[in-house]
């Protein structure tokens, strides 16, 4: 089980949220509008935003003191896709970064890169159809017990959303993807969904019990009204 345990967040020393959430293994969809932390959950679980308050634990193992690079998790994001540089490079850092060798990285991000059919291009240059290539190459690299992806049908693409649900059931372990659109609960059809709004969970289950929500507002998120039979 994953538990994010009354993790205090203060922005210039004022208390704005209190995040709580318990997630099991497999595909959860977190929902909610902008402003309703999801970037920020991410964050903590991934200790890109460090905490005073709370506990983060992880199949009974408190994290919240490891470093980022300790934590063994992965994530996908527009703000984890370095803006500058080359392919191979920013597939090796993650490596170089955990210990691994440069030669030994490298080696490990050309092969991936075969694989996905990427070139050594500039990061920056890449299309959306080559961004998700690249996240799956990253992906391909690390196994990880936590698989965090932010936004990815708006970031990358709902056109392209085949291969975004692709790459995302192609992780094992804890999944969490956000998403402030609520039409993602079709696209994707995860194990779990919850509903947040600012830091309050307004439904949180397996898909079929969310689906089935009294909540007008959840209902209305998600377009449950419109959505096609499951």
């Amino acid at each position: 089980m994953l538990e994010v345990k009354e993790v205090k967040i203060e922005y210039y020393g004022d208390e704005v949220a209190t995040l709580n959430f318990t997630f099991d293994r497999g595909i959860t969809l977190i929902l909610g509008e902008a402003g309703s932390f999801k970037s920020t959950l991410f964050a903590v679980i991934g200790g890109i935003k460090e905490i005073e308050y709370g506990e983060i634990v992880v199949d009974g193992e408190n994290i919240e003191e490891l470093h980022p690079k300790d934590r063994n998790i992965s994530l996908v994001s527009e703000y984890s896709l370095p803006q500058t540089g080359k392919v191979v490079k920013a597939l090796m850092t993650p490596l170089v970064l955990r210990g691994a060798s440069k030669a030994d990285a490298r080696k490990s991000a050309e092969k991936a890169m075969n694989e996905f059919g990427l070139c050594d291009g500039k990061i920056k240059t890449l299309s959306k159809v080559k961004l998700i290539k690249f996240f799956e190459a990253r992906l391909s690299m690390r196994e990880t017990p936590i698989t965090m992806f932010d936004e990815p049908f708006h970031y990358m693409g709902a056109e392209n959303s085949v291969e975004i649900v692709k790459m995302i059931r192609s992780r094992s372990g804890y999944v969490l993807v956000s998403s402030c659109d609520g039409l993602d609960v079709e696209r994707l059809m995860p194990d779990y969904v919850a509903v947040v709004r600012g830091d309050k969970i307004l439904v949180q289950g397996p898909l079929s019990s969310v689906l089935t929500t009294d909540d007008e507002y959840c209902r209305k998120f998600m377009g449950l009204d419109n959505l096609n039979d499951v």
